[in-house]
């Protein structure tokens, strides 16, 4: 008996179907579009030109809405006003507070007199040239029982290293007077403590600075007044 002629066939299909898979490729898969970089306004934390971002923030200035859809520009902080300086009772040259060379401050030596003034109420001294005040500082003058002898005088002597022969310090030595003056038999303008007050045995005190640059600047002859 002969088999059908489909089983005949059937092996010869399935080769053929097979074969055709095999050799038929498959075909090319979609390419998906590239995404798009999202758009960033304003600053950002991406790192751009300049001319990417957005403008500055403002302050002072901003606009602020308003309920009613109006802009509001908000008024810009106001500075206080300093207050008033006060009145200067004072020639008004070095600063107070100053404490540096008074020479690096003032300059060369004007021409003309030179002249140190000593005011015992108000504790303070003026130096001036040519006529004209161009320092100022306070002093220390003596107390009530040893007082600074009042009136004019003139530079008699000057020592730069002097110490004194009538009194000694807490260490029990001559008490030291740098920058002296004398203008008066034992009487000195020189460098000493600035106590605020009358206090010295009736010499009159300086500050450092003030009692070098006047010691620098006068010379034996120039006047030394002592006023009230």
């Amino acid at each position: 008996m002969k088999p059908p002629v489909a089983l005949l066939f059937a092996p010869v299909l399935a080769l053929s179907l097979l074969s055709g898979c095999a050799m038929d490729p498959y075909p090319p898969l979609p390419i998906p579009p590239e995404p798009q970089a999202p758009a960033y306004s304003g600053y950002s934390a991406i790192p751009g030109p300049v001319e990417a971002q957005g403008p500055p923030p403002s302050f002072a200035e901003e606009s602020e809405p308003k309920a009613d859809g109006q802009a509001v520009v908000a008024p810009a902080p106001q500075v206080g006003a300093a207050p008033a300086a006060k009145a200067e009772t004072r020639t008004p040259v070095q600063p107070e507070a100053w404490r540096g060379d008074p020479a690096a401050f003032i300059g060369p030596p004007k021409p003309g007199p030179r002249k140190l003034t000593i005011r015992l109420k108000s504790q303070r001294f003026e130096y001036s040239e040519g006529g004209e005040v161009v320092h100022t500082g306070a002093v220390t003058t003596g107390s009530r029982e040893h007082p600074t002898p009042w009136g004019a005088y003139s530079v008699l002597s000057k020592d730069i290293d002097k110490e004194s022969r009538s009194y000694t310090n807490y260490f029990d030595r001559a008490t030291p007077m740098p920058y002296s003056l004398q203008f008066n038999g034992p009487y000195y303008v020189h460098e000493g403590w600035i106590a605020g007050a009358p206090e010295s045995h009736g010499c009159v005190r300086l500050h450092y600075e003030d009692a070098r640059f006047v010691y620098e600047r006068m010379h034996v002859g120039d006047k030394i007044a002592v006023v009230d």
